[in-house]
């Protein structure tokens, strides 16, 4: 660095050398043999290195060489020959100047690799400069500095959003303007820990917006101290913490209100937070919860049950979708009776510690509800199997008086062949007639009440689509007039014969027979799905009253008089049952002209044994 005259380094850089000069021209003007002493006058150049200017080597060159010839005047004339003398200083003064010039050298490229590195630096420290200045304009705090009597010196735009004020609004003026009256004190105690080099941290107040309204802010303030290491101003960091603490207060009402118990607990397992659900579940309150152990509301004979809980949900990630979800356990009130409660458990981290959250719902209620519906379901098969036993024993018991009055009706016919008259004749056709209905009628009730009761053989025989429809319109033989037309989608399909056949049977059957023309068209349609497949009977009949859609499924219904339309009623009744036995469901569209049975039926071939094992009257057969 350039010394100065006014500087206690610069006059030991002056006088030094010059007090260092006159010794060594005493020295060498009194000693004898002073040919080689006169060499001491080089060291002197290297206090001309002292100075900021690298030329001064020159000037103490320029000296050494004087006091050299100077020496060599004062010396005594015997004391040395003066071939030896002056070979002596010539040598010497210019060992001087070649120094003095490596010196130079040296020196200025000393500096110009400095003035390289400064450079750099320079360059450097100005991008870290521009890009903090960046890092603080874009920041969402709010960052303000300020000297020590309170001049905002700085101002970024997270301060323009925070507190309106623009960067030329607020530069110059004082702090003050952001603090309310009643706390203008906490300023001053803020200067006073700056001017002793404190910093403030996550200070909470209040200050005010440009329009008057007060804002809740979080501070932090940190001394700005210059090179010299002394306190010059302050650095404020202001976060808005009025949202958060809004955030805050709805959170914690969310989970107080919360319907189901929200608990939290350490990685010992000791409550961290307990809600008011929680309270009203285990019947304490939460200061006498917190803190304590989980086990406080368990059931000793659980303890180990739940601590698996615990650290199955430890083992899971951070996903809040996993953990030990609804599992069905105990717990314990403060009064020491157990309940039965859903808990789900999930493991989060927060802070470095491992935490779980637990939702808890008491589901006494539930429990007792399920119970009441399992009884309800009890009572209901117990009733539906006395039904379809009676169904059974009363038209398979009835059977046998039909066949006696058909048989006595023959016999009394030829028995009074010759006294019967027309009218006797149709009367006994008739009662035949009405016999024949009988039977029907307790036959179709026997097959009804025999669904879901019991599978044959037909029902574990898997045959081709186009096959079972083949065996359906055999059956069938539909009258001239009428046209049947099968999807070919049938033919890739393998269906159980039975109840399909019977199913397709009925519904084909239905169409023909309450087909109000001598002529029509049948469509038999199959969708194949991936679950379930759509079975579809379209006929161009007269139609069904979408008032009467649903009452045709039940048992013994028909739309016209028997006398009219032969049949027992029991036909759609039967193809419901069959289809909701395995888990499909049937449904009828008709919308004037035209009518159209869909069901569905699983895609993969059902069980036949546990599908009618698991139906209300095959669980009691």
């Amino acid at each position: 660095m350039p010394y100065q005259a006014t500087t206690t380094g610069s006059k030991i850089a002056i006088w030094v050398p010059v007090l260092a000069a006159i010794l060594v021209l005493i020295a060498d003007a009194r000693t004898p043999r002073g040919v080689v002493f006169c060499t001491a006058y080089i060291p002197l150049i290297y206090f001309g290195l002292q100075f900021s200017r690298a030329r001064v080597v020159f000037l103490y060159a320029f000296v050494a060489s004087v006091m050299t010839i100077a020496g060599a005047c004062l010396k005594h004339p015997s004391a040395v020959t003066l071939w030896m003398l002056l070979t002596n200083r010539v040598v010497n003064i210019a060992v001087i100047w070649w120094t003095a010039e490596q010196l130079f050298q040296h020196r200025v490229i000393r500096e110009a690799l400095a003035q390289q590195e400064l450079t750099a630096v320079r360059q450097e420290a100005a991008g870290n400069a521009s890009l903090l200045a960046t890092i603080v304009d874009s920041s969402d705090e709010a960052i303000i500095s300020k000297s020590l009597d309170g001049t905002i010196k700085s101002w970024n735009r997270g301060a323009e959003r925070v507190f309106g004020y623009r960067e030329e609004e607020a530069i110059g003026r004082p702090i003050s303007m952001l603090i309310p009256l009643e706390l203008l004190k906490e300023e001053g105690q803020i200067l006073d820990a700056m001017v002793h080099g404190k910093a403030i941290e996550h200070f909470e107040t209040v200050r005010l917006h440009k329009n008057g309204s007060r804002i809740e802010v979080s501070i932090t303030v940190s001394p700005v101290k210059d090179l010299q290491g002394r306190v010059v101003g302050a650095s404020k960091n202001l976060r808005e913490v009025g949202r958060r603490k809004g955030t805050e207060a709805m959170l914690a009402a969310v989970v107080n209100n919360a319907i189901d118990g929200l608990v939290t607990i350490d990685d010992h397992g000791n409550v961290e937070t307990f809600n008011r659900s929680c309270e009203a579940m285990f019947r304490c309150s939460e200061a006498e919860i917190v803190g304590k152990n989980l086990s406080t509301l368990l059931p000793e004979r659980y303890y180990s049950e739940h601590a698996g809980y615990f650290a199955e949900a430890g083992n899971q990630s951070d996903d809040p979708r996993s953990g030990a979800m609804g599992r069905e356990v105990s717990g314990r009130r403060k009064d020491g009776s157990s309940f039965p409660v859903e808990l789900s458990i999930s493991g989060f981290q927060l802070a470095g510690a491992r935490h779980y959250s637990g939702i808890i719902r008491d589901i006494t209620e539930k429990k007792r509800a399920e119970e009441e519906a399992a009884s309800y379901t009890r009572a209901l098969l117990r009733s539906n199997q006395a039904l379809d036993e009676f169904a059974y024993a009363a038209s398979h018991d009835l059977k046998a008086p039909l066949r006696v009055i058909d048989n006595a009706s023959k016999w009394l016919e030829e028995d009074l062949e010759e006294h019967l008259t027309g009218e006797i004749r149709e009367n006994m056709q008739m009662l035949r007639g009405r016999v024949k209905r009988m039977d029907r009628l307790l036959n179709d009730l026997l097959a009804y009440s025999r669904i879901g009761r019991k599978a044959d053989a037909d029902f574990s025989e898997i045959v081709s689509g186009a096959s079972l429809m083949n065996d359906v319109l055999a059956m069938i033989t539909p009258p001239a007039g009428f046209e049947i037309t099968v999807d070919p989608a049938f033919a890739g399909l393998s269906l159980c014969r039975m109840p399909l056949q019977q199913i397709l049977m009925n519904l084909i059957s239905n169409a023909i027979k309450h087909h109000d023309r001598k002529t029509g068209r049948i469509d038999v349609i199959v969708d194949p799905g991936e679950k379930m497949q759509t079975f579809e009977v379209r006929d161009d009949g007269p139609g069904i009253d979408p008032r009467f859609h649903a009452r045709i499924f039940d048992m013994f219904q028909t739309l016209k008089p028997r006398d009219q339309v032969e049949g027992s009623g029991m036909g759609l009744a039967m193809v419901r049952k069959n289809v909701e036995v395995f888990g499909g469901t049937v449904a009828v569209e008709s919308d004037g002209r035209g009518s159209t049975f869909r069901f569905t039926w699983p895609a993969q071939q059902p069980d036949i044994e546990r599908a009618v094992a698991a139906s209300p009257a095959g669980a009691h057969a």
